[in-house]
């Protein structure tokens, strides 16, 4: 069935489309890239700034964490020295220490109860709290900065700093203790304005926040181990990332940066959406304008489209007569031209069938002279030569005889049966080209096989003293025409051995194949086949060049076993 005509496609309108379609994809490209380069732009500033306050921030920190630890040191110095004798509370009012940093002091003695405090002293044990206990295990040499707890006395949160006091002969004394006040930290930046949601707090290595500070008020001892801004703030001294609160679940901006010499860290947040309102702003005003900008032109296209379209619609109709007849007027000459090129390939290839038939014919013929000419004179040799090895057997034997004439009838004895042999051979082969060669198919050992064909073909392998080794067979049978089997593993031993090298190695490998099949592997140590050799190696009468040699052989053996 033919097809419909059809029309071409409407390109200028597609052009129009397609030059509309780039234009506010362009457009909207620009609008998208200019929202998300300010929104960009303001994350960076963001970092940048926060990483500035960051730096203040762990500037102030570390400052602090110093002067609570110079405050220690001091008094774990006067303690090791004055012992029972220290007054704390005139240590505390006579070195002037900032009340506004540390709440109040307190020593132990070296089983964790408390001896001494700048504030009074109450007699309680302060050994289970992890500030007391680090240093009553082993003595680590450094402040130790521990969680916020709770007073037992005054209910008041601190963040306690201790220090070990060792006597002059280097055993435990007691502990010396800080309770620094948490919000000192973060007071620091009250006056600076985060914006809504914004946050500053100093937080340990450990996942515990020491200080923190937001828009609902300050808070302490918030395990934030884990989130994203600790594992960063864990890894690298200084930083910035956007990540999601674990504390108040707010998404902010976040400069960290660690505390000089302390397992600490200092961490300023201002909220993503703040940062962003601006830009969202400019976003907005973008895409207004640039979906006003589509509209026009998406109407600007139409407007075009439809007048290109009327005026070839008038074109088109004055025109479609005279198309459709050049069309059918051109179809039919193509279909005459196809059909008459099909008559004259039909004609080529009947006449090279016929030169194909004639052609197989005669090769057919010359396959089949071929043939009963090398049985006929196979089978005409046999005669005379059976003769010649019969008279030769009986000449050997006869004792009247010199060694000289008996040497000589040994040649033709030898020479006899290696023309009968090569007779065979030819026979054999004439049989399978033809196609006439009859096969008994029967159980055979192959270990029983293998090891007559050795036994024959010993003295060959004794005489150049090569070594035929079998490997176990075990009771590998297959069913195969005996006769045949033996000729193809003499041949293949017969060769391994003429084309070996003195006292080398011929073995015979016997081994299970795909399909169910048995695989016999003959392999001998002289130089092997080159590549080039390999493709020739199964055509009759090709010796590889062995014919030059003085090595016996037809050419006809392996194109027999194959």
């Amino acid at each position: 069935m033919t097809k419909p005509w059809r029309r071409s496609a409407d390109w200028p309108s597609i052009g129009v489309i397609l030059f509309a379609t780039l234009l506010i994809g362009g457009i909207w490209g620009a609008v998208e890239l200019l929202s998300r380069r300010g929104e960009q732009h303001r994350i960076e500033d963001a970092k940048r700034v926060n990483a500035n306050l960051a730096r203040v921030m762990e500037e102030h920190a570390a400052r602090s964490f110093e002067y609570v630890d110079e405050i220690l040191t001091a008094i774990a110095r006067r303690a090791s020295v004055e012992g029972e004798a220290l007054d704390l509370p005139y240590v505390f009012r006579e070195i002037e220490i900032n009340s506004k940093i540390i709440i109040n002091l307190v020593i132990t003695d070296a089983t964790g109860l408390v001896v001494k405090g700048s504030h009074g002293m109450q007699s309680i044990s302060l050994a289970d709290r992890e500030h007391i206990a680090v240093h009553l295990a082993r003595d680590t040499g450094k402040v130790f900065v521990g969680k916020p707890v709770q007073g037992r006395i005054n209910r008041q949160w601190s963040l306690v700093m201790s220090r070990r006091i060792n006597r002059p002969d280097g055993s435990l004394q007691g502990v010396v203790a800080a309770a620094v006040d948490p919000f000192y930290f973060t007071d620091f930046f009250k006056e600076i304005d985060l914006g809504p949601g914004g946050s500053v707090g100093v937080a340990g290595f450990d996942g515990v926040i020491r200080a923190r500070l937001d828009d609902s008020g300050g808070y302490i001892a918030v395990n934030v181990s884990g989130s994203a801004l600790f594992n960063q703030a864990s890894t690298i001294a200084v930083g910035a990332m956007i990540a999601t609160s674990r504390a108040d679940g707010v998404t902010r901006v976040f400069a960290h940066r660690r505390v000089r010499g302390y397992p600490m860290y200092v961490a300023i947040g201002t909220d993503l959406g703040w940062e962003l309102a601006e830009a969202k702003g400019h976003t907005r005003t973008y895409r207004v304008v640039g979906g006003v900008v589509s509209v026009l032109i998406a109407l600007f296209a139409l407007g075009l489209i439809w007048l290109e379209r009327r005026a070839r619609r008038e074109k088109e109709l004055v025109a479609d007569k005279d198309r459709l007849g050049h069309l059918v007027e051109e179809r039919t000459a193509a279909l005459k031209s196809r059909q008459e090129a099909l008559e004259k390939a039909n004609a080529e290839l009947e006449v090279l069938n016929l030169d194909y038939l004639g052609e197989k014919e005669a090769a057919l013929k010359a396959n089949r002279a071929k043939s009963d000419f090398l049985s006929n004179m196979s089978h005409e040799l046999r005669t005379p030569l059976n003769a010649i090895i019969g008279f030769s057997q009986l000449l050997a034997t006869e004792e009247k005889i010199d060694d000289e004439h008996r040497h000589f009838s040994e040649l033709i004895l030898g020479s006899g049966k290696h023309l009968l042999e090569l007779v065979d051979e030819v026979l054999d082969l004439t049989k399978i080209e033809a196609g006439k060669l009859v096969l008994n198919r029967e159980a055979v050992s192959c270990a029983a096989v293998i090891a007559d064909c050795a036994a024959m073909i010993g003295p060959l392998a004794e005489s150049r003293g090569i070594a035929v080794v079998v490997d176990e067979i075990g009771d590998a049978a297959v069913k195969a025409d005996r006769m045949r089997f033996a000729q193809i593993v003499i041949n293949l031993l017969s060769n391994a051995i003429k084309y070996n090298r003195d006292k080398g190695r011929v073995t015979v490998e016997v081994g299970r194949a795909a399909d169910e099949r048995w695989r016999i592997a003959v392999k001998d140590t002289g130089k092997g086949i080159d590549r080039a050799g390999l493709a020739e190696l199964f055509k009759p009468f090709n010796r590889l060049g062995a014919e030059k040699t003085n090595i016996e052989g037809t050419g006809i053996g392996l194109a027999l076993v194959s």
